[in-house]
This record gives C-alpha cells, structure tokens and sequence, in this order.
C-alpha cells in the first residue's frame, strides 16, 4: 500500500509502546514488526525478548512484499514464490486481494482484503496471517501457556493455541517439531480463533 515512511515510522513507535505492556511472551530469536498494517491500535506484532524488549527490523524497500500493493491471488503467490521460504496462509477469499509484507526472511504477513479494496486503510480491520520462522516456537508456547495472563489449549492435532485475554483477536499456533509459530489476526471477535482451531485451514502459499 501507499504509506509514506514518516507515518510508517509513528505506527512502529505506537506499536512497540503497545507490545510492552500487551505481549509478555516471546520467540527468542526473532523480532516482528509489520509496518505497513497498523493504526493507533496496531496489528504489528513484534515478539518481546524474555526482558520485555524488542527489535525493529527494516522493512524491504521492494513495494510488492512491503505490503504496499494489493496483488491478486496468482500475483500473490508469485511474489511469494520470488521471495522464498514458507508462508502460511488460509487460502484464497473470493473477490478478495491481498498483501504481503515480507519484513525478513523469518517475519511474512499476508493481508486479506475482502472486496479487492481497502490498500490505504491503517486500522485493524483486515485479516492478516503471520508466519515467524523460529525452532522452539512449540516450547515457547508451552511457557506461555503457564501464564494466567493468557488461554491456551492444545487442538487434537498436537497444535498449541494461545492468546492474551487482553487481545483475543490476536491468535498463536505452534505445532511440535515444527519451525514455524503462526499468528492469525481477524477484527471479527472469535474469527482468528476459529482459524486457529479449524483442521487444515493453515496452509503454505505455493
């Protein structure tokens, strides 16, 4: 989408203020930050250190996998394809368009936009799924789990749910001996979770 880089750097601020007092638990080698998709309640999830710090990567420049074009299904999966690595999705929505902001090889965010519009919009009315790259994203999240902050179950399937009470439309899902921990956004109370508990609804864009 189009975003100039001052408002992009006042989201990442309003975001990290946010993170530290609503995100306790963390992935311990890696830091999220979508820049392109958040308001003055962001959507940018950066996952904290264990000392309640995080980082801020650098977007990539390229337009296309910086969340600031809205690509049609094929482009979309084009584009990922030209990036790289695993990216998990739900599949596509009919009529929708979507966005993919690749902010490092191991932190990608896939955007829906239902009706093919809303590129500019910067609240938090779009699904979005995130894929973070990290080995021990199952064993964080049993950590996590121990917290009375948050609910956690685990699916049938082995998979572990998780998210604050503070921000349930926030949804994680880890499975064991899997490198990827998933994180699912939906504005619509009880949508991310139902994602997150459907069987096979998470899949990789290929």
């Amino acid at each position: 989408m189009t975003i100039d880089r001052v408002t992009s750097n006042k989201r990442k601020l309003q975001f990290l203020k946010y993170v530290a007092v609503a995100v306790f638990f963390s992935l311990l080698t890696f830091s999220v930050s979508l820049v392109a998709f958040s308001g003055s309640r962001t959507v940018n999830l950066a996952l904290v250190q264990p000392d309640g710090t995080s980082a801020s990567p650098t977007p990539t420049a390229n337009p296309i996998s910086s969340g600031e074009v809205a690509l049609t299904e094929s482009e979309l999966i084009s584009a990922v394809k030209a990036a790289g690595g695993s990216v998990y999705w739900i599949g596509p929505s009919a009529g929708a368009k979507y966005t993919f902001n690749r902010v490092s090889e191991d932190q990608n965010f896939i955007r829906y936009l239902p009706g093919g519009t809303g590129l500019a919009d910067t609240a938090e009315n779009y699904r979005i799924i995130a894929t973070y790259t990290d080995p021990t994203a199952y064993e964080t999240m049993k950590k996590a789990a121990e917290s009375t902050t948050g609910v956690s179950f685990t699916n049938p399937d082995g998979s572990i749910v998780y998210y604050l009470k503070a921000s349930p439309l926030h949804v994680y899902l880890a499975f064991k001996n899997f490198g990827y921990q998933i994180e699912i956004f939906d504005p619509t109370p009880g949508e991310a979770l139902k994602i997150a508990t459907t069987p096979g609804i998470l899949k990789t864009i290929k």
